[in-house]
């Protein structure tokens, strides 16, 4: 089966770049070796032209299975970390 690759372009605050980095961080290293998808490859891109803005490259062994509707978390509280 061929790896799955997400790509997301996203703009965050201004003030809020340096705790982007920082939870970003923390994801990628969560994220890779992960058994839920293997995890290969977390990137995190910066924009040369524009310092708040952000690409997130993700490319996993194999598409993630969706947990039944019992068994999934229920999303964060919004974090204000994206403009």
């Amino acid at each position: 089966m061929a790896p799955v690759i997400a790509f997301v372009t996203v703009t965050i605050n201004p003030e809020m770049v340096d705790r982007f980095l920082q939870v970003m961080k923390e994801d990628s290293i969560g994220s890779l070796g992960r058994e839920n998808g293997g995890c290969l490859r977390f990137d995190v891109l910066a924009d040369p032209k524009t310092p708040n803005k952000f690409m997130l490259y993700e490319m996993c062994a194999r598409a993630r299975a969706p947990a039944p509707p019992a068994a999934r978390p229920r999303p964060p509280p919004p974090r204000p970390l994206i403009a």
